[in-house]
């Protein structure tokens, strides 16, 4: 759930999932803090360890309830994450992905874009989106590279952080991109020289401009995928050597996922 969620939503929310516990950084104050104060629930607030290796944080229990809880393994059919789709073709929608299919998802992502532990993502999109776990973040990390979290997408630093953070790859919307490249000075020298090697796009449907202006601006290969909230992140996407927006098509189902298409009635 986004900070920036409004208070009417959280409310909603809360009553359909009905949570034990929320998670928030410290320091951070909004509407989802308060509507979970009302309800009673655990609030866990992340602390980054400043003097630990990256990634590393403490979690500070505050409304809790002493006791204890004995811990369970988890299946592959269990939910391993709930999220709201975009609400493209109707209201959004509480989804949840299993175990299995959050795993296959990132597995195939980083088979797609070909990852190894040399790799290193760099990850603008909102973590209340799927694009940035599945596409942006568990891919990189099941091989071994490492992920640089930005604090949200800032076209103003976005062009700086690809300088100094040196990743190798970045997935985001079309409309990230875009307007990375209004951010390119009209003078600059193109292709501008970063450490990528690719580009990767999905969550919309980008135009071919915006392909070719980013191929121009980067002289790197841009790639797209499609994803299906209700199944998978990431069902389909274009094959090694082609180009997002060549011939019209996304590409073809990518490994562990089968397609079909089906009537009113169910049958193919």
């Amino acid at each position: 759930v986004g900070m920036d969620e409004p208070e009417a939503s959280i409310e909603r929310l809360i009553g359909q999932v009905k949570p034990k516990a929320m998670l928030f950084e410290h320091g951070r104050q909004s509407a989802l803090l308060h509507a979970g104060a009302r309800r009673g629930l655990m609030q866990l607030a992340i602390e980054r360890d400043i003097n630990g290796r990256s990634g590393s944080f403490r979690l500070d229990a505050r409304a809790a309830e002493p006791g204890q809880a004995m811990a369970e393994a988890t299946h592959i059919d269990d939910a391993a994450i709930l999220f709201k789709t975009s609400g493209t073709t109707a209201e959004p929608k509480i989804v949840a992905l299993s175990q299995a299919s959050l795993y296959v998802s990132a597995w195939a992502a980083a088979d797609w874009m070909g990852l190894n532990e040399s790799d290193r993502s760099l990850c603008v999109m909102p973590f209340n989106h799927l694009h940035s776990l599945v596409r942006s973040s568990m891919p990189g990390l099941l091989r071994g590279g490492s992920v640089v979290c930005a604090p949200g997408f800032d076209k103003y630093r976005v062009l700086g952080w690809l300088d100094h953070c040196r990743p190798t790859y970045m997935t985001a919307s079309p409309g990230i991109y875009r307007e990375m490249l209004a951010r390119i000075p009209a003078d600059a020298h193109l292709p501008i020289s970063t450490s990528l090697r690719f580009l990767a796009t999905g969550s919309d449907r980008i135009d071919e401009f915006t392909v070719v202006a980013l191929q121009d601006a980067f002289g790197i290969p841009v790639r797209e995928f499609y994803g299906l909230s209700e199944a998978s992140p990431m069902l389909a996407a274009t094959p090694a050597g082609i180009s997002a927006r060549q011939g019209g098509a996304i590409g073809r189902p990518i490994h562990g996922w089968t397609l079909a298409c089906l009537d009113d009635a169910g049958r193919p």
